[in-house]
């Protein structure tokens, strides 16, 4: 049988126990509910936002648009250039023309002789489309906002082409100079990462592969109506090890 002092020295333990542990409870399970709380307002501001900037330019306050920006902007990972901020407040996220597809490759030019980065542009209207600039987008390290005047028409219910700039230029606002020094050579440039399973073969399996991000911003119009196409890029580098 326990001393009477030791098993109210328990008692007192137990008591001190739950008059702390409860409260402690409480408080976390407050400060979690809060956080659910913040976090579904977080989400409800950016589907704001979202739908804000879905809108023309024309139809929506300035400063209301320029809300909905910085609210994407700080909820945002992968913060917003000057220059992709400038284009939200002049267009809307979803393109007014429907029906509009853009791609990239990098093809050697027969004029110029040089490899060259290529916008290909898949219309699927029944008028045409002009292209008027194109706007190479790098983050923050790279500094590169390149803004290229095109002035090239798509044609209607087909792709086209449109020369940009050189591979060489491309590599070089990029700061992709890097990474060539560190034994890695360009690939191919692609809509989403990934691995070019040729290199993998040519190395027998020893290789190791970097993925460089930007952007590109198309602005284009067709009879009626202005557009842009904001849109993520990839330059793929494989590094062959011996």
């Amino acid at each position: 049988m326990e001393p009477a002092d030791k098993k109210d020295g328990w008692d007192i333990l137990k008591i001190l126990g739950i008059v702390i542990i409860a409260p402690l409870i409480a408080f976390v399970g407050t400060m979690y509910t809060n956080a659910l709380k913040e976090q579904e307002i977080n989400v409800k501001n950016i589907e704001l936002a979202v739908d804000i900037l879905k809108q023309e330019s024309d139809k929506t306050d300035k400063y209301v648009r320029q809300w909905a920006i910085d609210t994407i902007n700080e909820y945002s990972k992968v913060k917003l250039t000057t220059k992709a901020q400038e284009a939200l407040k002049e267009s809307p996220i979803v393109s007014s023309i429907s029906g509009i597809r853009f791609d990239l490759n990098i093809m050697k030019d027969f004029v110029s002789n040089e490899n060259v980065l290529r916008l290909i542009g898949y219309n699927d209207n029944p008028e045409d489309i002009f292209i008027e600039s194109v706007t190479i987008l790098g983050d923050k390290n790279s500094g590169c906002e390149k803004t290229l005047k095109i002035g090239t028409r798509f044609s209607s219910y087909s792709s086209s082409i449109a020369p940009l700039l050189s591979k060489k230029d491309l590599l070089s606002c990029l700061n992709a100079d890097e990474l060539t020094k560190q034994g890695y050579e360009f690939a191919e440039v692609t809509l989403k990462p990934t691995l070019d399973m040729s290199y993998l073969i040519k190395a027998g399996g020893g290789m190791s592969s970097r993925n460089l991000p930007f952007a590109v911003n198309v602005e284009y119009r067709n009879g009626s109506s202005k557009a842009s196409s904001l849109f993520g890029v990839h330059l793929h580098f494989v590094q062959i090890q011996h």
